[in-house]
């Protein structure tokens, strides 16, 4: 016989159980199952944990049931009720958020892994995961946003629009696409630094987005450069809505003293046919020249 075919003895077992218990950083829990009068099992008991599981609670749980500990954060429950008797296993993961009631738990995450043994038992073994999901996301987040303003970047604004023009029905409303830079925004860096402009790009990211509805795309397109995508906008409410915009930015004052004076100039084209994005763009771009070329004539 292969020893690789080999069943486990029960002493191989018990040594094996003996040495995953210390594991300082998975927790290991064993429950059983709480039945009512009936028959039916409504919860689980805990019957022995190991330390890490204690340290992980941030208190001792045999002899607790799952929902004394957890409450309404017994995310658990119903998989181990559907696991009694099954002798099947599960691995999952839960995710736990800033309302859950035990405030131990906000923001934490576990890979969870649960066996059924026997008719009314559970093994639960599992590992807080969160500081290398929350890296994840934070990665993830970076790759389609803008560090400075937190704003969609110029990638993912063209997947915006890609989904927006795709969705489009020659029966309904367009939509709006617009970009901008700002004006004297090179006198603010020269003048007050870079620091003070990256303020200013802050506070006009904040004023964009409170310019337009909560559904509509604000990125930053790169340097003083912005985007916003408007979809469900009729053509005679370009306009209108360009003023809006344009208005939300004005001369503000600096933390480290000073005022910065900048203007939006604002190009904005308008569709209710599934183009290209590139074609869009390239039309909202030549209207900004125009509309920059315009101010310029009248402030000289």
């Amino acid at each position: 016989m292969d020893p690789g075919d080999r069943t486990p003895d029960a002493d191989v077992l018990a040594t094996v159980g003996a040495g995953l218990a210390r594991h300082p950083h998975d927790g290991l829990v064993v429950v059983e199952a709480v039945r009512d009068g009936s028959g039916r099992p409504v919860d689980v008991l805990h019957l022995w944990t190991n330390a890490a599981a204690v340290a992980n609670a941030g208190r001792p749980l045999v002899g607790l049931r799952l929902r004394e500990a957890y409450g309404e954060d017994s995310t658990l429950l119903p998989v181990m009720l559907d696991l009694l008797g099954t002798g099947r296993q599960v691995v999952t993961e839960v995710e736990y958020a800033t309302d859950a009631a035990d405030p131990g738990l906000h923001h934490r995450v576990f890979t969870v892994f649960l066996t059924a043994v026997g008719p009314d038992r559970v093994v639960c073994q599992y590992r807080d995961v969160s500081a290398e999901r929350h890296a994840a996301r934070r990665l993830e987040h970076l790759a389609g946003h803008d560090e400075l303003t937190s704003l969609p970047n110029r990638r993912l604004a063209y997947e915006h629009l890609g989904r927006a023009l795709a969705r489009l029905d020659r029966e309904g409303p367009g939509l709006a696409v617009m970009l901008g830079d700002l004006d004297g925004f090179k006198a603010v860096n020269d003048v007050h630094g870079h620091a003070a402009g990256d303020e200013v790009l802050v506070a006009v990211a904040a004023d964009l987005l409170a310019a337009v509805r909560p559904h509509d795309v604000v990125a930053r397109w790169g340097g003083d450069e912005f985007f916003v995508l408007c979809e469900g906008v009729e053509r005679d409410a370009v306009d209108e809505l360009v003023d809006r915009v344009c208005a939300a930015v004005t001369d503000r004052d600096l933390r480290g003293g000073g005022r910065a004076s900048v203007r939006l100039s604002l190009g904005a084209c308008w569709t209710d046919r599934p183009e290209g994005p590139d074609a869009l763009v390239q039309r909202a771009d030549e209207r900004l020249y125009r509309a920059k070329r315009d101010r310029a004539r009248r402030s000289s």
